[in-house]
């Protein structure tokens, strides 16, 4: 635990994603990630949750974003945004939908 985990979170979470690599990708994979060991950062510039029900959205713009490389721009007050985004990608199983698509709805 680290003075920003002050919870444990990150081990929990370094806990589940290793169980998740094992059960859907193999043992072998998890031994070769070593996700005990990967870093923890915390940056105070990145978005911050103000509220008790976003963290699911959050986490999973704040992984979108890692995965692209892009910056954390969003903020609590884009939550309405990104949940009807997130809703939408879900639906067309895709990240990327075409703005004529958009247009229909």
């Amino acid at each position: 635990m680290t003075p920003a985990d002050r919870n444990g979170v990150v081990n929990i979470l370094r806990r589940w994603l290793s169980e998740e690599v094992r059960f859907r990708l193999g043992a072998d994979l998890v031994g070769r990630w070593d996700i005990e060991k990967w870093a923890m950062r915390a940056d105070p510039s990145w978005p911050r949750q103000t509220d008790a029900g976003s963290c699911g959205v959050f986490a999973l713009m704040a992984a979108d974003c890692f995965s692209l490389g892009a910056p954390l721009l969003f903020r609590q007050h884009d939550m309405r945004t990104l949940r009807e985004r997130t809703a939408i990608d879900l639906f067309f199983d895709e990240v990327g939908v075409d703005a004529d698509v958009l247009s229909l709805l």
